[in-house]
């Protein structure tokens, strides 16, 4: 167990980021293959884009409200 932890921690100096993060992304990518990781980062992306159109949208409406004199 404690080899596994000196591994993780070469390949995070390789990475250039943290043994914290590397257990993160295993934690998170492990059992993922390719395909799946990438699909994932598309819905996340996809999620993101959607939340903020919405938030547009209600800005929007509130300011349009406003200008009508309701809200």
């Amino acid at each position: 167990m404690g080899h596994d932890f000196v591994e993780g921690e070469e390949i995070a100096a390789e990475l250039e980021v943290t043994a914290a993060t590397l257990y993160n992304w295993r934690r998170q990518y492990g059992g993922m293959d390719t395909d799946a990781a990438k699909e994932l980062r598309e819905l996340r992306d996809q999620n993101a884009r959607l939340k903020w159109l919405l938030a547009d949208a209600e800005l929007r409406r509130r300011a349009a409200g406003d200008r009508e004199g309701k809200f």
